[in-house]
C-alpha cells in the first residue's frame, strides 16, 4: 500500500488498525513516488509483432459480466474474441484463480436520502491471471499497462495487464 501527501505525518515503525476488519500493520516510511505506476515496456518492437501473446492481470479486474471475460469479448466463430484499446483479440485459454471479492463503505448520498452503510461487493478476476490470446489485428505493445476494464474501473487501477510473448498457439488435445 502506497500513502502519501503534502505534510505526510505517517506514524513511522508504528502498526496501525488497517481495513474494514482493523487489521494490525506496520507502518514504514519508504522513498518510492506515490501515484499509478508507469512500467515501460521492455520489447515494444517484439510485441509489435507478435501473433500471440499473454496478457497477466497486475491488479485485479471486475468485469461487467461478473465473471472472468473480459469487458467488450463475446463469443465468436473461433472462441472469445474481442477489442482491448484498438487491439483485435482472441482469447484461447485462462489460468485463474478463484474470483476475490472486494466491497467498500457507501458514503452519504443527498439526493436519495441514502445513509452510509456497506457498498456492494464486488466479485473480481484475482492479480496474477492470465490469459492466452491471439492477436487479429493491432499492436499489442499498446496493451502495455492498460485495463482491460471498462466503465469507471479502470481509472482505479483495476484490471492493468502486463503483456508477454506467447511461444505458440494453443491446440485442443
Amino acid at each position: 500500500l502506497q500513502a502519501g501527501g503534502a505534510g505526510d505525518r505517517s506514524p513511522d515503525g508504528q502498526y496501525r488498525r488497517l481495513g474494514g476488519e482493523g487489521r494490525p500493520v506496520l507502518v514504514r516510511r519508504a522513498a518510492l513516488p506515490v501515484g499509478q505506476g508507469n512500467y515501460p515496456c521492455a520489447m515494444p518492437e517484439k510485441l509489435a509483432t507478435e501473433k500471440y501473446v499473454r496478457l497477466v492481470l497486475i491488479s485485479p479486474a471486475v468485469f461487467e459480466t461478473g465473471g472472468w471475460i473480459p469487458d467488450g469479448f463475446s463469443s465468436g466463430k473461433d472462441g472469445l474474441e474481442g477489442k482491448v484499446e484498438g487491439v483485435n483479440l482472441r482469447i484461447h485459454a485462462a489460468a485463474l484463480e478463484r474470483p476475490v471479492t472486494y466491497s467498500g463503505w457507501r458514503a452519504p448520498d443527498p439526493a436519495t436520502g441514502a445513509g452510509p452503510g456497506p457498498g456492494r461487493a464486488w466479485r473480481a478476476v484475482p492479480a496474477g491471471s492470465v490469459y492466452w490470446c491471439e492477436v487479429i489485428e493491432g499492436n499489442p505493445a499498446t496493451l502495455w499497462n492498460k485495463s482491460l476494464c471498462k466503465s469507471n474501473w479502470p481509472g482505479s487501477g483495476w484490471g492493468h495487464v502486463l503483456v508477454g510473448l506467447a511461444s505458440a498457439p494453443l491446440t485442443k488435445p
